[in-house]
This record gives structure tokens, C-alpha cells and sequence, in this order.
């Protein structure tokens, strides 16, 4: 169960910080961007395009490459930090 507070980023995005689970967080990294962490540790990154949320694995967002898709924030999570 995922547990967000909600502040507005973009009408996709609405979540700065989210605890997915006790190791993962969910927190706003830029513009239509949120990065992932395990253990405080940077696993990925989330892009919105469109209506899709777009998994990026990699600790550099400028470096990231695109391991899935998803229409669920939550289903973009699980690909980055299965549970």
C-alpha cells in the first residue's frame, strides 16, 4: 500500500514524498520527475509523458535508461522496487 502526501508537481505527479514500503521512497527530483529510493539508496527515476509513467533504472537521472511503462504510478514503482 502506497501512502502519499499530496502536493501538486503536475496533475500526474501529484506526490513529493510517498513511503512505498519501510525501504522505499518516492520523492520529487524536477518538472514532471520523481526519483525512487531503496534503503536511501537512488534506484530510478519516474517520467510522465502523456499518460504514461515512464521507469527509468540508474542513480543519475542523466543516465538513466528505460526499463518500462506504465499507467499506474504505483505499477511504475514496482518495476523500479518490486516488492
Amino acid at each position: 500500500m502506497i501512502t502519499i502526501s499530496h502536493t501538486a508537481i503536475t496533475p500526474r505527479l501529484s506526490t513529493v514524498d510517498a513511503h512505498v514500503d519501510a525501504d522505499v521512497m518516492v520523492g520529487h527530483h524536477g518538472e514532471n520527475v520523481v526519483r525512487v529510493s531503496v534503503d536511501g539508496r537512488t534506484v530510478g527515476f519516474i517520467e510522465t509523458v502523456g499518460p504514461l509513467f515512464v521507469s527509468l533504472a540508474g542513480h543519475r537521472h542523466d543516465r538513466a535508461v528505460e526499463v518500462g511503462q506504465s499507467h499506474a504510478l504505483e505499477s511504475a514503482i514496482d518495476v523500479l522496487a518490486p516488492r
